[in-house]
């Protein structure tokens, strides 16, 4: 059987699991399109079938909100020159902006997260965007704010709200299939909290539109991802706090055939567990996070003798003096240890930033004096190691030794357990494309 994939365009499919790019206003932070082109072997990797390359792209709807007050006009990034070869998501959440206030939707709209604060979009708003700007899949409309302190009454009104939604955008959706060729594929959005009844019944509402569907994003734990914060716990806390509801409450009551989505902030040992809990797209927001905090992801993150995650959680701050040039542990490039370092963030990462000779020492000195070059080249380190490490897993998978990579890797454990591991034997090709 085939690999298992996610269908794009008419002839792309997409490897899974995947990593989708992190976007603020449709680019990369610190990164232009240009210059990821130019040096695409040094910065990102690419899908290829038919030798078209595609990047996978999400954007979130309240960076292209006020499009909707402009009359008329075409916005179509997929029309722009460095634009032609993506496949572009509409999101609803910017895990990298967290509110930190308790929006509250309505039975007709929801509010949203923009650079004005807060607005409404409807499900007419949504389809509309998708539209002006040519995304070719959308998130299914729903009431994602619902914190830890919601209760019964909250989630299941969120619950009600979404699955209206949901009835609303495939309504509209089979509409305009018959007078437009205006096509977008649907990913639809789980919701109800940390109630477990709330979530069951969005499940079942999703299983029952499943022919409709394209991928299924876990979404409405409000809070869950970090949004910068100086503790990197932070993140670990706040994943303990939903995990035993994704593996229990939520992947087993989902269709088994499309994909698993959960966006959000994630370092490298906790996405090979929510691989194994049956989660298949994750977005790259971790490399931003970590670049706005001057630190660097070690590289390579799974050995290439073994199947193993070269990956340590450590608060030892690492003293550059006779410590291994290759180290485990995310570097934080603003300590002045690395003052007169003159080693690169790694000697093993063929990344344009370490192939080009650009030292620990120079980018220490770019951080401290507030330059934006400090944040180019961490960005494209980042994601260079980032995109090699799912890169990576793929080819774990289809050997048939994701297994043996968490046992190795010391993560194999009861915490994100899931009865169903990744198989190269699971076809996706076959999923609907919002017909």
């Amino acid at each position: 059987m085939e690999k298992s994939s996610i269908p794009v365009k008419s002839r792309t499919s997409m490897p899974l699991p995947l990593l989708v790019l992190y976007t603020q206003n449709g680019s990369i932070p610190f990164l232009s399109w240009n210059f990821i082109h130019q040096f695409n072997n040094e910065i990102l990797f690419h899908s290829k079938n038919d030798d078209e390359e595609i990047n996978f792209v999400k954007l979130n709807v309240g960076d292209f909100f006020d499009y909707l007050d402009e009359s008329g006009g075409d916005h179509r990034l997929s029309s722009m020159k460095y634009f032609k070869n993506c496949s572009f998501i509409l999101s609803l959440f910017d895990p990298l902006r967290n509110s930190k206030d308790f929006y509250k939707s309505n039975d007709q709209k929801i509010a949203i997260e923009t650079y004005q604060g807060k607005k409404m979009i409807s499900v007419d708003d949504m389809l509309k965007l998708s539209r002006m700007i040519g995304v070719d899949n959308v998130q299914s409309l729903a009431d994602i704010i619902t914190p830890p302190i919601a209760g019964r009454k909250w989630t299941n009104k969120s619950v009600d709200r979404s699955n209206k939604f949901l009835d609303e955008i495939i309504s509209q959706q089979q509409k305009e299939e018959k007078d437009s060729d205006h096509r977008v594929k649907l990913w639809a959005t789980v919701t109800g909290g940390f109630q477990h009844e709330s979530r069951y019944r969005s499940c079942q509402k999703i299983s029952s539109h499943s022919d409709r569907l394209q991928a299924i994003i876990i979404d409405g734990f409000f809070g869950y991802k970090t949004d910068g914060q100086d503790n990197d716990d932070d993140l670990e806390e706040n994943l303990d706090n939903f995990q035993p509801i994704l593996t229990v409450d939520i992947i087993p009551n989902l269709p088994k055939q499309i994909p698993k989505v959960l966006f959000g902030c994630f370092y490298p040992d906790t996405i090979l567990r929510l691989i194994r809990s049956g989660i298949q797209i994750f977005d790259s927001s971790i490399c931003t996070l970590l670049t706005n905090r001057g630190r660097a992801l070690p590289s390579p993150l799974i050995s290439n003798v073994e199947p193993k995650l070269l990956f340590e959680r450590s608060t030892t701050e690492m003293i550059d003096d006779d410590d291994d040039p290759n180290p485990s542990i995310i570097l934080d490039l603003n300590n002045i240890s690395f003052k007169n370092s003159d080693r690169l963030i790694s000697n093993k990462c063929k990344c344009y930033t370490c192939k080009n000779g650009f030292t620990r020492s120079y980018i220490n000195h770019l951080l401290k004096r507030n330059e934006i070059n400090s944040r180019i080249l961490l960005q494209i380190h980042n994601h260079y190691v980032l995109t090699e490490f799912f890169k990576r897993i793929r080819l774990i998978i289809i050997d048939g030794c994701f297994d043996q990579l968490l046992v190795n890797s010391n993560v194999l454990d009861d915490k994100f357990s899931q009865p169903q591991p990744p198989s190269s034997t699971t076809t996706m090709t076959s999923l609907p494309n919002g017909k």
